[in-house]
């Protein structure tokens, strides 16, 4: 499956073809636990690139269908300081 495949891929450093995975993943669920969990996933991928706005967009975007999930929440939380310190060094 999807997801899968792109944990294979982060495990690889493949973070390119990891997102592209999880993409299709969410193209094809419905399953709103699966779509939060690709949309995470997607999140540290981007994460692993410091493309820290994309990460933010899919770390809230997970957080709106599974309010409650820790890791998401630290995805989140990574995002929102690496942005304020890019910020703060521009």
């Amino acid at each position: 499956n999807a997801k899968k495949r792109g944990n294979e891929f982060v495990a690889k450093k493949q973070y390119l073809a990891a997102m592209d995975s999880y993409l299709k993943g969410l193209h094809t669920s419905s399953e709103s636990d699966l779509v939060a969990t690709l949309l995470s996933n997607r999140a540290q991928a981007f994460v692993h690139l410091k493309d820290w706005t994309n990460a933010l967009c899919d770390a809230a975007a997970s957080l709106t269908i599974r309010p409650n999930n820790n890791k998401t929440w630290a995805r989140y939380r990574k995002c929102l300081l690496a942005q304020q310190q890019q910020a703060n060094d521009d």
